[in-house]
């Protein structure tokens, strides 16, 4: 019994000890006027006069480089650009851009007016004679320089327009995949993942496109010539002309469906309905038919259904829910409704307060919040804000961090709260 007593013992005491030891490793105190989001385990921090990158890793600071002119003495400066990619940052040297790895060695010397990592092998530049692609060893990637270079958010694609025309050019596969266009726009899919790329060449024909993300694929949307995408979600798209809406693409079969009545808007089919508007902006549902099976008795602000079968409505004066067969499943008393995740939603009350609602529970799940933010909701976290100071709650409702602190920077792996002036504290999402 003994022995068994002390090898619990011994076990407990070496728990305890990695508990010691995760904490010491994921929770970093560290003090400095400004601190940045993360990329690669490495911090944007500036001292008032330079920046340079926290290594949360090492524990060490990279400081060697003045901060341009125009972000010196700004209270809450944004260095969201000057992060790591691909192991490679920017930084800064009498307003000039560079280029340094990892450790603070310097790859291109600071010749650039701008930088934009893709990658180590594309790295956008802008200098008087324009912009151009070229990788860390200064080594031009693509013939040619650019009057505009614009990145279609986080994907491979990019935009380059000279006195020629417009070319769409993909990093990944490092080919030039359309080129001497009039115009390139893009129209992104309601889950941020796919894309509608809408090109007009030299005879003015306008051609549809849908880029997947994931696969990095491109391909022509036949029989959408001269339209323009208005809707894009559960795999379908919606098109219109100058008059309205005109056709629904099925992505999954190649398939066109006609929209033959009169709506202003006419959005995608989901749990076997569409969410539709007449031409006095009201809004109603109808069926494959195009039958009205939810009368116009909603406006502005309504949503279509999720997957789910749940929409968000606005009935004139206040926000609730319905299903598909036009039951009220949140009451009428809100003043805004936003889906987050299956079953939970953010609520706004009329006196402006915002809380978590389960619909499983068909009730509120968390405090009250002057607001709460959902642009991080991938990491399962949210930063919540109450009397002007900020903490983090789970999905669940439960605060993980109090709203007691000046500030914090949710990140998908860490959270960087403020304790006080020029003071932070570092968690590891995990830890939490």
């Amino acid at each position: 019994m003994k022995k068994v007593a002390l090898i619990l013992f011994l076990l407990s005491f070496l728990l305890i000890l990695c508990g010691i030891y995760f904490s010491l490793v994921f929770s970093k105190d560290i003090s400095y006027p400004y601190i940045g989001v993360v990329s690669e385990n490495m911090l944007a921090v500036s001292d008032g006069d330079k920046y340079g990158y926290y290594d949360l890793e090492e524990n060490h600071v990279l400081l060697d480089y003045p901060v341009i002119s125009q972000m010196k003495g700004e209270e809450g400066l944004d260095l969201s650009s000057l992060q790591y990619v691909d192991g490679v940052a920017p930084y800064t040297k009498k307003e000039k851009f560079g280029l340094i790895d990892s450790s603070g060695k310097v790859l291109l010397n600071a010749n650039f007016d701008f930088i934009n990592i893709y990658n180590k092998e594309h790295i956008i530049v802008f200098d008087n004679s324009g912009y151009y692609i070229i990788n860390y060893k200064n080594e031009k990637q693509i013939d040619g320089v650019f009057d505009e270079v614009v990145r279609i958010d986080d994907t491979s694609l990019f935009l380059l327009t000279d006195s020629v025309g417009t070319t769409l050019y993909d990093a990944e596969s490092n080919e030039i995949l359309l080129k001497d266009l009039l115009n390139i726009q893009y129209f992104k899919s309601s889950d941020n993942e796919n894309y509608v790329i809408t090109v007009t060449d030299v005879q003015n024909i306008k051609k549809n496109y849908f880029y997947q993300y994931k696969t990095d694929s491109l391909k022509e949307l036949i029989g959408t010539e001269n339209l323009y995408p208005e809707e894009f979600a559960n795999n379908q798209i919606v098109f219109l002309d100058d008059f309205g809406p005109v056709l629904i693409y099925d992505l999954s079969s190649d398939q066109i469906r006609n929209i033959n009545g009169d709506y202003v808007w006419f959005g995608t089919f989901n749990s076997n309905l569409a969410l539709v508007y007449d031409n006095q902006l009201n809004a109603g549902f109808v069926d494959a038919g195009e039958n009205l099976v939810i009368p116009y008795s909603y406006k502005d602000g309504t949503t279509n259904f999720n997957i789910d079968g749940i929409s968000i409505v606005n009935n004139g004066t206040n926000y609730g829910a319905i299903d598909t067969n036009n039951r009220v499943i949140i009451p009428f008393q809100y003043k805004d409704i936003s889906f987050l995740k299956r079953n939970i939603y953010i609520i706004t009350d009329s006196n402006y307060k915002f809380f978590l609602y389960n619909l499983s529970y068909e009730k509120v799940i968390s405090k009250s919040y002057d607001f709460i933010d959902s642009s991080n909701i991938d990491s399962g976290l949210l930063v919540v804000e109450k009397n002007k100071q900020f903490g983090v709650i789970d999905m669940n409702g439960k605060e993980v961090i109090e709203p007691l602190y000046q500030d914090i920077i949710l990140d998908d792996e860490y959270i960087i709260v403020k304790l006080e002036k020029d003071k932070y504290h570092i968690y590891s999402t995990d830890d939490v």
